[in-house]
């Protein structure tokens, strides 16, 4: 629980985000982003997969992922900035 609230506490930081709900996240395209990639993150660590790659590796795939769930051009995103808030997530669920 505690590792939930800081991961939603450090999306916030970063990105400018509330947390991973619909009713709180920006209905922006990068907020749609945020959110979809601290869910996947949630996702993957419940079913044993956030570990199985490197960390990098990962985040690239959650973001790959969510960029074509929300269709979203890649052009649109900034890659560093969200492969940075990605792995900080995923640093501080490996705590």
């Amino acid at each position: 629980m505690i590792k939930k609230i800081f991961a939603v506490a450090l999306m916030g930081t970063l990105c400018g985000c509330v947390g991973n709900t619909s009713d709180k996240t920006p209905q922006t395209q990068i907020g749609k982003l945020n959110s979809c990639m601290l869910d996947k993150a949630y996702d993957m660590n419940k079913d044993n997969s956030l570990f199985k790659a490197d960390k990098w590796t990962t985040a690239r795939q959650i973001l790959t992922g969510c960029e074509h769930k929300l269709n979203i051009n890649s052009h649109d995103v900034n890659e560093k900035q969200s492969l940075n808030i990605i792995v900080s997530v995923i640093d501080s669920m490996r705590q």
